[in-house]
């Protein structure tokens, strides 16, 4: 299971930012929005800032409660 969660970890590094600004633009243009070239610059250079973070640290710490989780109940 922990094998499994790393390699979702891992897939989701290369996938979850191409993912977030396809439906980041799909919202936005749904809710009756116009798309501009300065938009898409902005908010591409913003999830790239945070792509990192979202992308791999937090699924990681994610990965490591679950573990934790699981050693706790082996102790137990």
């Amino acid at each position: 299971s922990s094998s499994y969660l790393r390699g979702m970890n891992l897939a989701s590094f290369f996938v979850a930012s191409k993912i977030i600004i396809f439906v980041t633009f799909t919202t936005y243009v749904l809710l009756g929005n116009v798309i501009t070239a300065s938009h898409v610059f902005v908010a591409v250079s913003l999830y790239g800032a945070v792509r990192l973070t979202v992308t791999l640290f937090f699924p990681a710490a994610i990965e490591k409660v679950s573990e934790a989780v699981i050693s706790i109940q082996r102790i137990k």
